[in-house]
C-alpha cells in the first residue's frame, strides 16, 4: 500500500477520526497542512447534517434532469427519480447469510488473490500502518 500516487483510506477511519486524516490527505495532495480552523470547517462540511442539507450534490439529480431534458425518461417516472444517498439515521439493514457468503467468496477470489489480505480487517490494519508511516514523514524531527 506504499503507492506514491495512490492514497488508500478506509471509510470507517474517516468517520472515526477525520481530523486525524486531514494532514495526510493534504500532504498527499501537495497542499499546506490545514490549521485547526480549516480542519473544523472540513469536519463541519463532511458531517451527515451538512451533507443531508446539500443532498442533491450526492444523488443523481443532475443525471435525472439531463435525461428529462433530452426526452429520455418519462415525466415523473419513479424508476428514474434520484434517491437520497445521505441518511441521518444509522442504517438498520444487515446482510443475510447468503449475501455474506457471496461477498466472502468474492473477497477470497479477487481481493485476497491480488493482495494477500485474507479479510477486510487485515486490509484496514495495513492501511492504518501505511498512514502511520506517512504521518511520521510529516512530523518535524
Amino acid at each position: 500500500l506504499d503507492l506514491p500516487n495512490v492514497l488508500v483510506l478506509c471509510f470507517e477511519d474517516l468517520q472515526e477520526d477525520l481530523h486525524g486524516q486531514l494532514d495526510v490527505i493534504a500532504a498527499f495532495l501537495d497542499l499546506s497542512l490545514p490549521d485547526a480552523a480549516a480542519k473544523q470547517r472540513v469536519a463541519q462540511l463532511c458531517s451527515r447534517e451538512a451533507m443531508a442539507a446539500a443532498s442533491s450534490k450526492f444523488d443523481e439529480s443532475w443525471a435525472y434532469e439531463q435525461l428529462r431534458s433530452l426526452g429520455r425518461c418519462p415525466d415523473d417516472a419513479e424508476s428514474f427519480q434520484p434517491a437520497s444517498r445521505v441518511h441521518l439515521a444509522a442504517p438498520k439493514e444487515s446482510l443475510d447469510e447468503g449475501a455474506q457468503a457471496f461477498l466472502d467468496e468474492r473477497w477470497r477470489s479477487i481481493v485476497e488473490a491480488a493482495t494477500g489480505f485474507s479479510s477486510y480487517a487485515e486490509l484496514r490494519k495495513a492501511v492504518a500502518d501505511e498512514l502511520a508511516r506517512r504521518r511520521c514523514r510529516l512530523s518535524p524531527r
